[in-house]
């Protein structure tokens, strides 16, 4: 798996470029017509927002949503609303144009993309329900089930 990931998707873009198979079936972003939403950061070195842009232009969904945060490759993901640290970016310039367009279109929201996102999502989530009541667990990690495994 790791090696077709490697070669198919980074190296040769066949996702972007012909196709690239799973299960027989050749898939390409135009193939993709599930609501999306792809979170890309303004400083990111291994994923650069441009780039993650121009690949989330081509998907075919109607219903996508494209969030640029603030900050790295990790920061910008994991910055949680309670921290209020980086802020996020959006636009109403779809996806027809250019990065360029998009960003010259795009405002700035403070605060996490989270509750941005928490906003998108809830239309297709389903009414919300409370959280279960965990039960007595596994014990202290590795857990009880670890111990009875190398115990008997």
């Amino acid at each position: 798996m790791t090696l077709e990931y490697l070669n198919g998707l980074c190296r040769q873009n066949q996702l972007v470029e012909g196709g690239f198979e799973v299960l027989g079936e050749k898939v390409s972003l135009k193939d993709v017509t599930i609501p999306l939403c792809s979170v890309a950061c303004e400083t990111d070195h291994i994923a650069p927002w441009k780039d993650c842009w121009r690949g989330f232009a081509q998907i075919a969904s109607r219903n996508k949503l494209f969030i640029l945060s603030e900050s790295g490759h990790i920061a910008g993901i994991i910055n949680p609303p309670s921290k209020k640290k980086y802020g996020h970016y959006l636009s109403n310039a779809g996806f027809d144009g250019t990065w360029q367009d998009w960003q010259h279109d795009a405002s700035f929201h403070e605060g996490s993309w989270w509750p941005t996102w928490g906003k998108w999502v809830a239309d297709f989530a389903g009414p919300m329900v409370a959280a279960r009541k965990p039960g007595q667990g596994l014990g202290a990690a590795p857990g009880t089930y670890v111990h009875e495994r190398a115990n008997g």
